[in-house]
């Protein structure tokens, strides 16, 4: 989303969110070229971005894999480090709460202001959300003996508008400036996605 002109360049709003977007969208073609189809994680974010970034499923393979992607050496959060398995379990459980109850950082309709606070999911369409949390559950349930959870480290070329290739939420920009990966020395993988989610102390 635009934000202004500086030295002549157009500046975006949330820039380190675009920047994590894109990294993701990186994360995708990666996966996608492996053999992975994307579940709907997008629609599950709160209103600050934040939820489980990717969960892919190899139907070939019956595995399912939960994704938490890095820029570059970006530390993981608190709850993070306790491991892949216990974040998702909480992560989908607030979101539980969230909608059902209208409580914490998943509430789904803020009473106060009249406005969703799930991102990019006006009232009118949280049914979008409902069914992206139904499709995970049950992706769960049936994977559950094949699920494993893994980390990407990505490292993206710096873009000085700060947009990222990245479209604002309501279509009303174009996406500007690059996305684009750098080449990493050695040929080391980019996305590195070899990494395991496990509990860190």
């Amino acid at each position: 989303m635009s934000n202004g002109t500086k030295g002549g360049i157009k500046k975006c709003e949330k820039s380190n969110i675009n920047k994590g977007d894109c990294a993701e969208d990186h994360v995708k073609k990666y996966y996608k070229s492996q053999g992975y189809e994307p579940l709907n994680t997008d629609s599950l974010k709160n209103g600050s971005g934040n939820g489980i970034d990717h969960a892919f499923v190899n139907e070939k393979t019956g595995h399912l894999i939960f994704v938490e992607t890095k820029n570059k050496s970006a530390r993981l959060s608190k709850l993070q480090k306790a491991g892949g398995k216990r974040y998702v379990r909480g992560r989908m459980k607030e979101m539980w709460r969230g909608f059902f109850n209208g409580r914490g950082r998943w509430a789904a309709y803020d009473h106060k202001t009249g406005r969703s606070r799930i991102r990019g999911v006006s009232k009118e369409k949280r049914t979008s959300f409902i069914d992206a949390l139904m499709e995970l559950k049950k992706a769960r349930k049936k994977y559950r003996k094949n699920t494993s959870y893994g980390m990407c480290r990505v490292w993206i070329q710096p873009d000085p508008t700060g947009c990222y290739n990245q479209a604002s939420p309501d279509g009303s920009k174009p996406n500007t400036g690059p996305c684009k990966l750098i080449k990493r020395r050695g040929g080391k993988d980019n996305p590195d996605c070899g990494l395991p989610w496990c509990k860190r102390t």
